[in-house]
């Protein structure tokens, strides 16, 4: 077998350092990326638990208000049948909320 020439050396060498480049190229190009989408998910997930959190919070808030009114609404009365129907109102409205809350969600 014949010996490489020069040229061919040369050419093997600039290939080696061509492959060589290209390797660490793409592995800087993918912990980049693998750092840039843990970031990108962290932010979402914590845009999420938000957003969840609002939206408990916002439910819950709308419960106390009509339990608010409804104590309001008792206080002022003082007619035990009219006390009844509050109630029994409220009453109705709280299964409509639950029964409506998981139809919807």
């Amino acid at each position: 077998m014949r010996k490489p020439g020069f040229s061919q050396k040369i050419t093997i060498a600039a290939s080696f350092i061509l492959v060589l480049g290209l390797f660490f190229f793409s592995l800087v190009n993918y912990f980049r990326m693998q750092s840039q989408t843990h970031q990108d998910l962290q932010q979402e997930i914590a845009a999420t638990s938000e957003a969840a959190t609002a939206n408990i919070s916002n439910w819950l808030n709308g419960k106390l208000d009509l339990v608010k009114a409804v104590a309001d609404q008792v206080a002022s009365t003082t007619d035990p049948n009219a006390v009844t129907e509050l109630l029994t109102l409220a009453g109705r409205h709280q299964k409509g909320a639950v029964t409506n809350d998981m139809h919807y969600h």
